[in-house]
């Protein structure tokens, strides 16, 4: 697993870290999850690696010294299993990770269907106290009853629109509606795939509170966080 950080726009600190899957290939080498993910979701498969990705956040994320949550995507296909809301409290009792530092990210796809069973696994998601966010807002199937019919902590403005708002008034408009929206409705925005300063200075002009991509910090492996804090700390202790 490697992990990106989610940065506060106000004041540059670390507010929580993505969680992304990484499948290393015998002869394609590292694999994207684009690569792979919609075959697993397409014939079933996605089951087993969703769970054990969801297991090795956790356990990475519970030694984390500054202890952010980590933001875990999940499939529609999980989502559509009854057992899965009780997988993820198996997993929080296993990892003694607080419910409060777990955030599942899902995408628009998921409420399509309106499922019965999704709904009952978010229900049940929320009461355990976990976090959700809306991830890809604005790519198709965006509308304001998916808000109203389901409690969202967050919404993620998809990397095209960003990538485009500095070359293109109808992506930057989209940005910019996106932000109005979601702050009318309390609810905080991150903007993803921020690469240039030029795209970091629109989103943060453009009232979004949060935002992750390379320029803020590319994914690194959990052990990697784990020697930078091992760092932070003798740091401190040097100076104390």
């Amino acid at each position: 697993m490697e992990y990106q950080p989610i940065v506060d726009l106000a004041n540059g600190a670390v507010t929580g870290r993505e969680a992304l899957i990484r499948w290393t290939h015998p002869t394609r080498g590292e694999l994207s999850p684009s690569a792979f993910i919609p075959t697993a979701e397409r014939t079933g498969l996605i089951l087993a690696p969703g769970e054990w990705a969801l297991l090795q956040s956790c356990k990475e994320a519970v030694m984390w010294r500054d202890k952010a949550p980590v933001a875990v995507n999940v499939s529609p296909v999980q989502l559509r299993e009854e057992t899965f809301a009780s997988i993820v409290a198996g997993v929080l009792r296993k990892t003694r990770l607080p419910p409060e530092r777990l955030n599942i990210e899902v995408t628009e796809t998921v409420l399509l269907n309106d499922d019965i069973v999704t709904r009952r696994n978010i229900s049940r998601l929320r009461a355990l106290g976990i976090g959700l966010a809306l991830d890809d807002f604005g790519t198709g199937f965006s509308t304001m009853s998916t808000l109203v019919r389901f409690t969202f902590d967050k919404l993620k403005i998809d990397s095209s629109f960003v990538k485009e708002s500095v070359h293109r008034r109808e992506s930057a408009a989209v940005v910019r509606g996106i932000v109005a929206l979601a702050r009318e409705i309390g609810m905080p925005t991150t903007a993803e795939g921020i690469e240039t300063e030029e795209q970091l200075d629109f989103v943060r002009r453009s009232g979004c509170t949060h935002a992750q991509g390379f320029l803020l910090g590319r994914p690194v492996q959990g052990s990697e966080i784990a020697r930078i804090d091992e760092r932070l700390s003798a740091q401190s202790l040097n100076q104390a």
